[in-house]
């Protein structure tokens, strides 16, 4: 294969790096003998869908592990259902798709075809630019939020997957996968590297894509680049050499290769540019982290504070200051929404 020659990254000589952690876990539990405790949980999930009550005692467990590009909820849940209607939809404007596996008890979802039964093992699926309902009785479930990438490089239509039933048998692998990963969820949280979240990323997308019907082998490449261009990326993300120069060179391809790689996500320094904010909102919402935010703005990368206060602005509709005392004075459950919302925003 052909040697592509860039320039060489340094770090940049910053005192101390405080990196955010590769994955992050969030809980939450509340049961009928609490009487605010289904409005806490539809607060929780307002970000993205309508939540009810239907018949039977109310009770939510949940235990969500966030990777780098994925989400993977744990849940028990009992006398609920979840609506996205059309203008949630448009509000919320998220992109990715869910896998919903059902690993014990009684859950219907909807698509425009009505209400169907998800039995033990199966697994369902729901594009989130489309309305759904799912109503569980009693149901312990694992969920899979993954980008919308993935859903496409394992098939040429992803809009005809939605509010589909995946039996049993086809989703055993990744069912086996989600239960491993979520019972290492203790250990893995605070000590997996970069490396290690997106592998696990890596070997998830892969399950996704022989339940669905393998990816093309361009298509496959296409991943794997993908895969590998984000680790440089986030390594390196305090570098001012960090370019298509050096991404290209890493991957060992040409600077047209690696910016076709990147087209869908608006360019290779759009998407810099994404992390480097996704970083600074990370490390902003981490309590215990009290360094200024000039030094936190060098240790993403950015040029100045102004100009990353101007993009954070754009971005998620407040100046980083504010964010960040915001953030300090946030009950437990408002963090869990900024957490949550922060996270499916990584998504898309």
């Amino acid at each position: 294969m052909r040697q592509v020659r860039g320039p060489t990254i340094e770090r940049s000589s910053v005192e101390a790096r405080i990196v955010p952690p590769a994955a992050e876990r969030l809980k939450f539990v509340a049961g009928d003998a609490d009487p605010g405790a289904f409005d806490r949980y539809r607060s929780l999930y307002s970000v993205g869908s309508g939540v009810e009550p239907i018949e039977g005692r109310f009770h939510a467990e949940l235990d969500c592990l966030r990777l780098d590009r994925m989400m993977i909820h744990g849940r028990r849940l009992r006398a609920v259902s979840h609506r996205r209607d059309a203008a949630t939809v448009r509000r919320a404007e998220l992109e990715h798709f869910t896998v919903t596996v059902c690993l014990e008890g009684t859950m219907f979802g909807a698509g425009a075809q009505g209400y169907r039964r998800i039995r033990p093992g199966e697994a369902w699926l729901t594009d989130m630019t489309r309305p759904v309902q799912t109503r569980i009785e009693d149901a312990r479930l694992m969920t899979l939020s993954i980008g919308r990438e993935v859903v496409e490089a394992a098939t040429g239509n992803p809009r005809a997957l939605h509010a589909t039933i995946v039996p049993a048998a086809q989703a055993a692998a990744l069912t086996r996968a989600l239960v491993g990963l979520a019972d290492r969820a203790p250990a893995f949280v605070g000590r997996a590297t970069a490396g290690e979240a997106i592998g696990a990323e890596a070997e998830l997308t892969r399950l996704v894509g022989g339940m669905l019907g393998p990816p093309s082998a361009t298509d496959l490449i296409r991943l794997e680049r993908l895969a590998k261009a984000r680790r440089f990326i986030d390594a390196h993300l305090d570098s001012p050499d960090l370019g298509v120069e050096a991404i290209a060179a890493d991957l060992n391809v040409s600077r047209s290769t690696a910016y076709r790689l990147f087209e869908p996500s608006g360019g290779v320094m759009r998407f810099v540019q994404s992390r480097r904010l996704e970083r600074l909102r990370r490390l902003l919402s981490e309590r215990s982290v009290d360094t200024n935010l000039a030094h936190l703005v060098d240790l993403v990368g950015f040029a100045s504070e102004s100009h990353a206060s101007r993009l954070f602005l754009n971005q998620y509709g407040q100046r980083p200051g504010a964010f960040r005392a915001g953030t300090r004075a946030m009950s437990d459950l408002a963090m869990s929404r900024v957490l949550m919302s922060g996270w499916l925003a990584a998504l898309q």
